[in-house]
């Protein structure tokens, strides 16, 4: 849903991505597991409200393809290479919650696994067409998942487990949710 607010935020993310002109854009895409990483370790000493000062930073992981647009550099390469970078930050993310023990490991592999198919589904359609069909469907793509783990870091900031809890068991619903909308729509349209 989120992913249809992209062409209004171009221009924004492009000014953002200026100061970074000189940096190679797979450096950029390299930042987003590190930033996971600060993340996690934040996550697991209990610094919530530093957690989500450093998910903030995540919004450096969608500079990389402006910094490549912008400078030229754009490559079929960076686009697999920033995919699956960003699935290990978005794998480091989730299992925080698990290394913390604010989550059962039950529900985090839930969450890992279903956010993990909703972007097999995208590629898989995009592979089994011939690039003719784009999946963007869904609940719970990775920018709607992302705004949820930051509301979910927030409650834990503000020491609101019940309610961060029930949100996990939402997301994760949702998600799932997600790939069967995916698989519905592949359907539909292969």
């Amino acid at each position: 849903m989120l992913d249809k607010a992209r062409p209004a935020l171009k221009p924004m993310i492009e000014q953002l991505a200026r100061p970074f002109l000189k940096v190679p854009p797979n450096w950029l895409s390299a930042l987003g597991p590190v930033v996971a990483l600060v993340y996690l370790g934040c996550m697991i000493k209990g610094w919530f409200g530093v957690a989500l000062i450093v998910l903030v930073g995540m919004v450096l992981d969608s500079l990389d393809g402006a910094v490549a647009r912008l400078t030229g550099r754009v490559s079929d390469f960076g686009a697999f290479w920033d995919a699956t970078l960003d699935r290990v930050a978005d794998l480091i993310i989730v299992a925080a919650f698990g290394a913390s023990g604010l989550m059962p490991w039950e529900w985090v592999v839930a969450l890992m696994g279903a956010g993990l198919l909703v972007s097999y589904t995208r590629a898989k359609v995009g592979e089994v067409s011939g690039g003719r069909v784009r999946l963007a469907v869904g609940l719970m793509e990775r920018g709607e998942r992302l705004l949820v783990i930051g509301w979910l870091t927030l409650t834990a900031a503000l020491g609101w487990m019940n309610l961060m809890t029930w949100s996990f068991y939402g997301l994760t619903g949702l998600t799932v949710i997600t790939v069967g909308q995916r698989i519905w729509a592949a359907k539909l349209k292969l």
